[in-house]
């Protein structure tokens, strides 16, 4: 869901309180790497995150329902989602999809992108309104990251080639998601949202069209080596009966 633009200018303060959301958003980095790490199962980790999805709601449930001040707030809220569902519930949504939705080759990397990629774009970018795009230079960190953080997922699953071409499609859509975001109706869509479905899906499109277009290739392929086949035969017929 996205959150409402209200009259407030939506910007990244460099304050004690945006470096806790920096940090609980790097601290999400930890739900993969237990699956990397070898330590639980894919099926397992789908049901952390769905127990993860049932935490946050609690959470923003109770917020904003009622005048409830918790501290631990501070943290995970700005100052313009006060009265809308919070950055840090969207970013827990998407990643519970993703997990859910995709093989591990496609999610990770998506994840990565989100805890890792998001947090350091956030660093090196300046302070900014909510529909101003972020500067070239910060892009292309969020690209290198993501592309970092992809490619030793996408190639091990699909080939350098493949993989990489993968890869890089999937950290161009999310580098464009986290630099890039439209107001639909007065309502932000929010990047921790945005983030990972972009991602995966994309990168999960262009896997598909590569084996659609090899298998292509291949089947021309093999159909002109049998015609090429069939024409000597012919040839040779030919040339014996005579």
């Amino acid at each position: 869901m996205p959150s409402e633009v209200d009259s407030q200018t939506m910007e990244a303060h460099d304050s004690p309180n945006e470096t806790k959301r920096r940090l609980v958003h790097l601290s999400g980095t930890g739900l993969p790497v237990l699956y990397i790490a070898n330590i639980v199962t894919w099926t397992t980790l789908g049901t952390l995150v769905i127990g993860c999805v049932v935490i946050v709601s609690v959470l923003e449930v109770v917020r904003l329902s009622t005048t409830t001040e918790w501290t631990i707030y501070d943290a995970l809220i700005r100052p313009y989602e006060r009265n809308n569902v919070a950055g840090y519930a969207l970013y827990m949504f998407s990643i519970a999809t993703v997990v859910l939705v995709f093989d591990p080759s496609l999610a990770l990397p998506a994840v990565l992108m989100l805890t890792i990629g998001d947090p350091i774009a956030g660093i090196v970018g300046s302070t900014r309104d909510a529909q101003e795009s972020k500067q070239l230079s910060t892009l292309s960190v969020m690209f290198v990251v993501c592309m970092a953080v992809s490619v030793p997922f996408t190639v091990p699953a699909a080939g350098i080639a493949r993989g990489s071409i993968i890869a890089g499609v999937a950290s161009t859509t999310a580098t464009l998601a986290d630099g890039f975001k439209p107001v639909v109706r007065g309502y932000v869509v929010d990047d921790n949202l945005s983030i990972p479905f972009v991602a995966s899906g994309s990168g999960y499109v262009s896997w598909r069209l590569i084996e659609i277009l090899i298998a292509g290739w291949t089947t021309s392929a093999y159909s002109l080596a049998a015609i090429a086949v069939l024409e000597t035969e012919v040839e040779l017929n030919f040339l014996f009966r005579w």
